[in-house]
């Protein structure tokens, strides 16, 4: 728990924290599972394990001295009856946070309001990312108002306070197929490098640019920076929605930084 310790230490006191849990294994430094959905079926094969999965999680967020409790579990796609077993798992979870005193939010992919329908209790968070990049071969942005605004539609079926979660960066798309994650400032770099003209997205609000590399292979950067992100938010509220998190700080400029912090006021 030295992390959390020093997490807390450097909070500042207005600031909650909460632990959040993910569907990862790491096995060793080179060794992982990334949002492992076989870890889930082994956690929800049975009334008993699930049940101490939740006392454990309980435990380990009272221990942590963390405010509130994050559930991270990702990548059950269309796999129903894995989310029927999630839903009773988010509404056993909550019952017992209740009891304990203890906040939670539930982390939720777009496509998971498709599938099926959530218990009130918790506060949801939706990822609102992800409209382009590593899944697909053609560049663009994290998101768009349009993209935005269809989340919101099936957010709506949600109950009690929902929170829309928007993402930083973005994507270098190369023509040799490969497609690499960028911070604000790593893409920044890339443009100060190469020399490219950079240009606002119109219907993203994402900053876009090409260039070519030392190799001769050209590429597509597209990233989100205070502007996009705020542009984002404004859609949301238009929309009715109040509460914005943001994935993730850290490469981001000082610029963008102020502009959303600014925005936000």
């Amino acid at each position: 728990m030295l992390l959390m310790e020093d997490v807390i230490e450097n909070a500042g006191a207005e600031t909650q924290i909460y632990l959040t849990i993910v569907n990862d294994i790491i096995y060793d430094e080179e060794l992982s599972s990334l949002k492992d959905i076989e870890i889930l079926k082994r956690l929800f094969s049975k009334k008993a394990i699930m049940e101490n999965h939740i006392e454990q999680i309980i435990s380990l967020t009272k221990e942590s001295g963390a405010d509130g409790l994050e559930i991270d579990y990702e990548a059950i796609k269309k796999l129903k009856p894995l989310w029927k077993a999630f839903v009773t798992f988010v509404n056993k979870l909550s019952k017992r946070a209740d009891e304990e005193g203890i906040p939670l939010r539930i982390i939720l992919e777009p496509n998971a309001l498709d599938q099926v329908t959530f218990p009130q209790g918790p506060e949801y968070v939706i990822m609102c990312y992800n409209q382009f990049g590593m899944h697909s071969s053609t560049p663009g942005a994290k998101a768009s108002p349009e993209f935005i605004q269809e989340i919101i539609e099936k957010s709506r079926e949600l109950p009690g306070k929902v929170t829309l979660a928007f993402a930083t960066g973005g994507f270098d798309w190369s023509e040799d197929g490969t497609i690499k994650e960028v911070t604000e400032t790593s893409a920044l770099a890339l443009l100060d490098k190469f020399g490219s003209a950079a240009n606002r997205d119109k219907t993203s609000g994402a900053v876009v640019f090409n260039y070519v590399d030392e190799t001769g292979t050209a590429h597509e950067v597209w990233y989100a920076d205070g502007t996009t992100i705020l542009t984002w938010i404004e859609t949301a509220r238009e929309s009715g929605i109040t509460d914005f998190a943001l994935w993730r700080f850290g490469g981001n400029s000082e610029t963008s930084l102020a502009e959303i912090r600014d925005g936000l006021q």
